[in-house]
């Protein structure tokens, strides 16, 4: 795979957020998608396999699912990605409805030579913003 490949301690726990947010949690705050900010919302096991900018459009389709779902009253959404510069590097997150203002949600990732990485995760909407729980 081209690029670098960050690992899992240098991504902070579940991420890092664009925009000046950090949290020192096991999660990361991110705030909506304006024009070209995004927050960074994949780490752990799927971060660590991706470069900085598969790690962005993981995120993106991320909160594009959990948006999705929520503005479908919790029904289950998906949103898909496909890396621009590592050849066979995909991804997809699916979400669905977990409760008030939190979701579930299903991440995965294809990477070439090292098989589909899987990784659930709950998030919660909090002031319009997604938050890790």
């Amino acid at each position: 795979m081209g690029g670098q490949l960050i690992g899992a301690a240098a991504m902070g726990g579940l991420g890092a957020v664009i925009g000046g947010k950090t949290s020192g949690r096991k999660g990361a705050v991110i705030g909506g998608l304006i024009g070209a900010g995004a927050g960074y919302l994949i780490g752990g096991q799927i971060g660590r396999y991706l470069d900085e900018e598969d790690r962005k459009r993981a995120s993106e389709a991320t909160v594009a699912a959990l948006d999705k779902s929520y503005n479908n009253q919790g029904k289950p959404a998906t949103a898909a990605w496909t890396s621009n510069k590592n050849q066979g590097v995909s991804g997809k997150t699916t979400a669905k409805g977990a409760g008030k203002d939190c979701f579930a949600t299903q991440e995965m990732v294809i990477v070439p030579g090292q098989g589909t990485v899987r990784q659930e995760s709950t998030y919660c909407r909090k002031n319009g913003q997604w938050e890790a729980a």
